[in-house]
């Protein structure tokens, strides 16, 4: 909207996940930063991180090929009127349809167990 006044519309492209060789390079460098981080701190977070990197990498395994949302793109580019939001691949309406219908923090409590991260006590 704020470039309408240029002329300028706007469109979204909101892919769910996509399946492609960076989880490789992720899985890599998280480990990394996790030697590079204080043993205190490591102790805290290094078991919810790998968490959720192992569920983020099961999740991007199944999720669309790139090709999909490179298809929609173009679609979205050739259109005379492209709609406002182009939602791509498996699963990518759930997650809006589910922050409209359930309270944040119900909603928070889903991503948390979606993403491998149990409840974590308190850090002194």
């Amino acid at each position: 909207m704020e470039l309408l006044p240029w002329g300028i519309h706007v469109i979204l492209i909101t892919p769910a996940m996509v399946r492609t060789s960076g989880n490789i390079k992720l899985q890599h460098d998280s480990e990394e930063i996790l030697r590079t981080i204080p043993e205190e701190d490591a102790r805290h977070y290094a078991t919810p991180f790998r968490s959720f990197l192992e569920a983020f990498s099961k999740k991007e395994a199944t999720g669309s090929p790139p090709e999909v949302v490179a298809d929609i793109i173009l679609q979205a580019m050739i259109e005379r009127t492209p709609r406002t939001e182009y939602p791509v691949g498996r699963g990518s309406r759930l997650w809006p349809l589910l922050a409209r219908l359930l309270p944040t923090r119900v909603l928070d409590r889903v991503r948390v167990q979606v993403l491998g991260l149990a409840y974590q006590p308190e850090l002194p």
